[in-house]
C-alpha cells in the first residue's frame, strides 16, 4: 500500500518498457496503474491506462491476459454507474478466463461481479457471483481463499444472518494477520465493528473501529499526492473516523468515562485537519516542480474540453481521457519528489494538548453533525465535556433558515435566533459560557450561521445577541489552536470597505 513510491516506479518502469519496445511490458504495467488509481479514486485516469492496457495487448500479441483487463474494465464501469456495459465486460472477462483455463482469473471476476452487485443491494445476484468464486478458490486449494471471507461476511450481514457474518469476519481477520490477504487490515476491522454496531455491542465496535483508525493512518499517508485521489482517500476515512466517533460518543452517554470523550474528540479533529490538508497540500510547491510539458499537457486538455462542449465526438472523448491521465501523472511523480510540508496541520493533537494551548479565557466548542443525534465537545483549561445534540439533519436546516432570515432582516430572524442558540449552546456548561472567547470548530452545514447574531436570552422588550458576550472566531481543526500568528507587518495599511449597508451587516 505505498501508492506513492508504486506510481513512481510504475511510470519509470513504463518510460523504459516504451523505450526499448517491450509492449508486453507495457501493456501489464497499464493495467497495474489502471488497479492503482482506481483504488486512489483518479477514476479517469483509471479507465484511460485499462484502454491502453487493452490496446497494448494486441501489439504485444499477449491475448491471453485480455480477460484480466475485461474484469478491471467491468470493475471500473460499475464504479461509473455504467452497470450494463460492466456485467458485459465481466461476463466476457470470466468465459474468456474459462477459455484459456485460468480459474484464478474466473475466480477474481466472481469475486469483484459479487462485491459490484452487493453494493447495489442485488443480494441474489451477489450471492451466485461470491459462491461461484468461493467454490473454485475451494475445489483449487487456492491460496486467495481468504478473500473470499469478507465479502461473503458482508453478504450474510445484509441477508440477515449476523452469526456466519461474524464466524466469516473473523476469518477474514485471522487471514489478515498471517499477511496472506491482499485486502486492507483496517478494512475488515471496520466492517467487523459495523457488524458488531447492528447487534449492540458498543465496546467491541469501538475497539474495532479504533484498531481500523490506528492502521489507515498509515495508509491515508501513502496516498498519491493528486488532488481527486487525496479527496477520495479523505472521504473514506471521514467515513471511518465517523463511525468510531459516533460509537465513542454512544459509549460514553452510558457510562461517562472521560477517556472516551478525549479519544472521539481527537479523532474528529484530526480528521478536519486531514480534510483541509487534502484540499491545501503544498500547491506553490507542487507547481514549480511540475515539468513545462505539464502547462503544455494542461492547454490541450482545455482544448480538447472545449471541444467536447462544442459537440465534438468520441475520439475527442478518449483523447480528453489520455490528457487527463497524462496530468495526473506528472502531478503524482512532482508530488512524490516533493517534500511533504504542513505535518503539523495534519497530525493527530491530543485533547490535553489542546488544552493546554487555550488561554484562561478561552473555550474550544467542537460541533460534530450526525444521525440520530450530534454531538458537540466543550474545552477549557480546566476540563473537557460532551454533551449530546438533536438530529444533524434538523440543526442544517433550522441554520439555514436562520441564515436566510438574517439576510432578508426578515422579522422572524430574532426568534429563529433564539431557537437555533437553545439548539446548539443550550446544553453547554456554566464553565464554558463564562469565557469571553469562544473558538469554534464546525462541521460544513454550520459555517454559514451568523454565530453573533444568534440570541442568547431575551430582557424584557430587548434581547441579548452572542456578540455581546463573546468574541467568537472559526478554526479548520482545534490542531490550528494556539499556533504562532504570523509576524505583524507595521510598513502598510490595508483598507477593507462594503458600500452596502443594511442590518444584516
Amino acid at each position: 500500500m505505498q501508492y506513492q513510491r508504486a506510481m513512481q516506479v510504475y511510470v519509470g518502469a513504463r518510460r523504459l518498457a516504451e523505450s526499448t519496445g517491450q509492449w508486453g511490458h507495457v501493456a501489464a504495467i497499464n493495467a497495474n496503474l489502471s488497479s492503482l488509481y482506481m483504488q486512489t479514486g483518479e477514476m479517469s485516469a483509471a479507465m484511460e491506462s485499462a484502454e491502453a492496457a487493452i490496446r497494448g495487448l494486441k501489439r504485444a500479441h499477449a491475448e491471453r491476459y485480455h480477460a484480466q483487463l475485461l474484469i478491471q474494465l467491468g470493475r471500473l464501469q460499475f464504479r461509473r454507474g455504467e452497470k450494463e456495459e460492466g456485467m458485459r465486460s465481466y461476463r466476457s472477462g470470466i468465459e474468456e478466463a474459462a477459455g484459456w483455463g485460468d480459474w484464478v482469473t474466473q475466480a477474481r471476476g466472481w469475486d469483484h461481479l459479487g462485491w459490484e452487485l452487493l453494493l447495489e443491494r442485488d443480494l441474489a445476484g451477489a450471492e451466485g457471483a461470491l459462491v461461484e468464486a468461493f467454490r473454485l478458490r475451494r475445489l483449487h486449494k487456492g491460496e486467495d481463499l481468504q478473500l473470499s471471507y469478507p465479502k461473503l461476511g458482508l453478504l450474510r450481514l445484509a441477508q440477515g444472518d449476523p452469526r456466519s457474518a461474524e464466524v466469516l469476519m473473523n476469518l477474514a481477520l485471522e487471514t489478515s494477520r498471517q499477511g496472506t490477504s491482499l485486502m486492507p487490515l483496517w478494512s475488515v476491522y471496520y466492517h467487523r465493528g459495523g457488524l458488531r454496531m447492528a447487534q449492540g455491542r458498543l465496546g467491541e465496535a469501538w475497539a474495532d473501529y479504533g484498531a481500523a483508525l490506528d492502521l489507515a493512518r498509515k495508509w491515508k499517508l501513502e496516498v498519491l499526492p493528486v488532488e481527486a485521489a487525496r479527496n477520495s482517500a479523505a472521504v473514506g476515512l471521514e467515513e471511518l473516523t465517523a463511525a468510531f466517533v459516533e460509537t465513542g460518543n454512544r459509549l460514553y452517554r452510558r457510562g461517562r468515562r472521560a477517556e472516551v470523550a478525549r479519544e472521539t474528540f481527537a479523532a474528529a479533529e484530526e480528521s478536519r485537519a486531514w480534510s483541509l490538508r487534502a484540499l491545501l497540500d503544498e500547491p506553490g510547491e507542487l507547481q514549480q516542480r511540475l515539468p513545462p510539458s505539464y502547462w503544455e499537457t494542461l492547454d490541450q486538455l482545455q482544448a480538447s474540453e472545449v471541444a467536447l462542449l462544442q459537440g465534438a465526438g468520441e475520439e475527442e472523448g478518449r483523447r480528453a481521457r489520455r490528457l487527463r491521465a497524462r496530468l495526473t501523472e506528472m502531478e503524482a511523480e512532482a508530488g512524490v519528489r516533493a517534500q511533504a510540508r504542513g505535518a503539523e496541520s495534519s497530525r493527530r493533537r491530543e485533547a490535553a494538548e489542546v488544552q493546554a494551548r487555550l488561554k484562561p479565557d478561552e473555550a474550544l466548542l467542537s460541533f460534530h453533525l450526525a444521525e440520530p443525534e450530534s454531538s458537540v465537545w466543550m474545552v477549557t483549561r480546566e476540563g473537557l465535556w460532551l454533551e449530546r445534540l438533536g438530529s444533524g439533519k434538523r440543526l442544517r436546516e433550522d441554520g439555514e433558515r436562520f441564515q436566510e432570515a438574517v439576510e432578508r432582516d426578515a422579522l422572524q430572524a430574532e426568534a429563529a435566533g433564539e431557537a437555533l442558540y437553545a439548539e446548539l449552546c443550550g446544553k453547554l456548561r456554566p464553565e464554558v459560557l463564562g469565557k469571553r472567547h469562544w473558538i469554534l470548530a464546525l462541521d460544513e452545514p454550520l459555517f454559514g450561521i451568523p454565530w453573533a447574531a444568534l440570541v442568547c436570552e431575551r430582557r424584557g422588550a430587548g434581547r441579548v445577541y452572542l456578540a455581546e458576550r463573546h468574541v467568537v472566531r472559526m478554526v479548520p481543526s482545534a490542531v490550528e489552536v494556539g499556533t504562532p500568528a504570523s509576524p505583524k507587518r507595521t510598513d502598510g495599511f490595508v483598507g477593507i470597505g462594503d458600500p452596502v449597508y443594511n442590518r444584516a451587516d
